[in-house]
């Protein structure tokens, strides 16, 4: 499930539960528990394992990071234009966010993607080296 999760990521709600629910089935497989009184959210807390919604996002930003510093072959700083105004909102490698008119593109990888990675503190923005940031935006969104 994680291995397309950058680019594949659902936006609707009955996609997400879905695939929410297959992890929630995992945790109990995995800690044996089949009561249907017994909390999930315990049960993945316990063995610390975070929402997918949050490890994929935390890999659309590792796959963007990536792509920004020329670590992959998506050419991103041809694709997007660099903010050019400085703000208190913004970092120094800021992008412009697409302004799409469809869903589809909208929710895609790189809207979302960019709106992300805009979102960080300059700190993070700051690591170079693709597993260090990842490991980084791991102990953020924990």
């Amino acid at each position: 499930m994680e291995y397309c999760a950058a680019v594949w990521d659902p936006y609707t709600a009955d996609q997400i539960y879905q695939l929410e629910a297959v992890q929630r089935r995992a945790a109990r497989f995995v800690k044996n528990i089949y009561d249907r009184r017994s909390s999930v959210t315990d049960m993945m807390t316990d063995l610390e394992w975070p929402l997918l919604s949050t490890r994929r996002k935390i890999s659309r930003l590792s796959q963007f990071q990536k792509s920004y510093e020329g670590h992959l072959a998506i050419p991103v700083q041809t694709l997007l234009h660099p903010v050019t105004r400085s703000t208190r909102n913004n970092h120094s490698k800021a992008f412009i966010p697409p302004q799409p008119s469809k869903d589809t593109y909208k929710f895609s990888f790189l809207p979302r993607a960019v709106t992300e990675w805009n979102s960080l503190p300059e700190s993070s923005i700051a690591i170079t080296d693709p597993i260090a940031f990842k490991a980084h935006l791991q102990e953020i969104y924990k």
